[in-house]
């Protein structure tokens, strides 16, 4: 008896943690550059966006056939959103499965694109977030995690 308590409230912490790192990555926001206005009254103002808006969906296939033939698996912060919400038994069983979903998300964005392009950078800055998140929200719940699915160092 106590097993099966220690184990479903284990799940439940999972699953807290699971939806606060992808809260926090999702509402990381940026200040962006847009210029409104025509003629004299153009201008460019400061505008919030989500630093996370190129990874939310994927591009249908016939959109981006060209990402689809060199990314053999495409994942997108939505589709991280959807395994998460099946739960434990049919989601992220484990904690290694919800950050092995996140790496392959910024692999498959430094894969395609180049190391000087706008999302090259953000995978590199939201994950460097995503770490810190994760790390804070096993803290607080009490989940130990694998050394191994973090970035060492440079």
């Amino acid at each position: 008896m106590f097993f099966r308590v220690a184990a479903r409230e284990n799940c439940i912490w999972l699953v807290s943690l699971f939806k606060e790192c992808w809260a926090a990555v999702y509402n990381l926001m940026i200040e962006q550059t847009v210029t409104v206005g025509k003629g004299r009254n153009q201008h460019d103002v400061q505008e919030p966006t989500r630093k996370c808006h190129a990874f939310l969906l994927l591009r249908h296939r016939n959109v981006w056939p060209t990402y689809y033939q060199v990314i053999k698996m495409p994942i997108s912060m939505s589709n991280i959103r959807q395994i998460m919400s099946r739960g434990p038994e049919k989601g992220f069983a484990s904690i290694e499965q919800y950050i092995d979903a996140w790496r392959l998300m910024f692999a498959n964005a430094w894969e395609f694109n180049q190391e000087n392009s706008q999302i090259y950078q953000d995978a590199l800055d939201l994950e460097k977030y995503f770490d810190e998140q994760i790390l804070q929200a096993a803290q607080k719940y009490f989940i130990s995690l694998p050394e191994s699915s973090f970035m060492m160092p440079m």
